[in-house]
């Protein structure tokens, strides 16, 4: 009886402890074109510029730029098109339309060890992540 107690409370404090994943806060600015009057669509891809400006800033914090530039196709392709999914939390501190550009301004938690995670891996061969 006692083990299976033991198992069950390993397995409530497992579920009740956050991931320890480390976020590092940034602010950035997204825009997009209002196309045909469409405000709701200029939105949302202003938002989705915003998230991947937030990873790409943490990114290039990680790396150093040689590698970055040699490698900026298969870094776009394999981090910033998941941008979305390395944001945590975004809060919006501001947005708008004028002249036809949507622009929205976020304050973001971006998974930093996720990022760091996937450029080791992208870097494998060539080293060069700070830790």
């Amino acid at each position: 009886m006692n083990r299976y107690l033991s198992s069950a409370l390993l397995l409530s404090v497992a579920w009740s402890t956050p991931a320890l994943a480390k976020t590092q806060g940034v602010t950035v600015d997204g825009v997009a074109a209002v196309v045909n009057g469409d405000k709701a669509m200029a939105r949302d891809r202003a938002l989705d510029d915003a998230k991947r400006k937030a990873v790409e800033q943490v990114a290039c914090s990680q790396v150093s730029a040689q590698p970055l530039t040699e490698n900026i196709q298969l870094v776009e392709d394999k981090i910033y098109a998941r941008a979305s999914g390395f944001v945590r939390s975004y809060k919006i501190a501001s947005e708008g339309e004028k002249d036809g550009v949507y622009r929205v301004t976020i304050n973001a938690q971006v998974d930093e060890k996720a990022i760091a995670d996937d450029l080791s891996l992208l870097f494998a061969s060539k080293p060069r992540v700070l830790v």
